[in-house]
């Protein structure tokens, strides 16, 4: 099991037993990966397990990549090592995805991550995983196992969970009357979290304060002093 917010290796003894590969389960991966015979041999190694690769030779491509086809991208498969930069590096372009692709990072040590990316919830494999084990763990991760950007947003204004669940309920379209209705509270508290979001994100209005996550999220901010109130 991968606990949330934690990074950790992941090893063959961790995989139970293997899903289906009908055409209706099929994935996209998108693995970023400078050797292309590597990319070859794992482009041919998942197709019979229902993972279709699309390959990428480093930041550059791999960004014009997630830019064409993003939304239909279950998982990025990372190598760390790139001709054009480290693999974290493309984490927040992956973040600012709204279908939130998972990511799947090639590591065999803990220590060699950045500490961007602990801002994530990566799965770390080895290279040396069975085609059939890292399969398992793809579909799994495309389930999308990032930090969503409300996780983020929260965490960079200092919002506490019950501003946090009230911003995500509100950014997705549900009125702070239903929220009122659904949690079985008052109007007037439903407000005065949403009042106490508007302080905290410097926003007069939930209309502005979602603008302003629409705004972190389509510029992947929120990452060590990028973002400017």
């Amino acid at each position: 099991m991968i606990t949330q917010g934690v990074l950790q290796v992941v090893g063959s003894s961790s995989i139970g037993a293997e899903v289906g590969d009908g055409e209706a389960s099929r994935i996209r991966v998108l693995l970023v990966e400078h050797d292309q015979a590597c990319a070859r041999a794992y482009r041919c190694s998942l197709a019979p397990h229902g993972i279709d690769v699309v390959f990428a030779d480093g930041l550059a491509s791999a960004r014009r990549s997630l830019c064409d086809i993003g939304a239909s991208i279950g998982v990025v498969l990372l190598d760390l090592h790139l001709p054009d930069g480290r693999g974290e590096a493309l984490l927040s372009d992956i973040e600012a995805l709204s279908n939130q692709p998972g990511i799947v990072i090639f590591s065999d040590d803990l220590d060699e991550i950045g500490p961007e990316a602990t801002l994530y919830r990566p799965v770390l494999v080895p290279k040396s995983l069975a085609p059939a084990a890292l399969a398992q763990i793809l579909r799994f991760a495309a389930t999308g196992y990032a930090h969503t950007t409300v996780c983020r947003f929260a965490r960079h204004f200092g919002l506490t969970k019950r501003e946090s669940q009230i911003l995500e309920r509100i950014a997705t379209g549900t009125s702070p009357k239903e929220i009122a209705s659904d949690d079985r509270c008052s109007m007037q508290a439903v407000y005065a979290h949403i009042a106490q979001i508007g302080r905290k994100t410097k926003c007069t209005g939930h209309q502005e304060v979602v603008a302003k996550l629409f705004q972190f999220s389509c510029n992947a901010l929120g990452h060590g002093g990028e973002h400017k109130d």
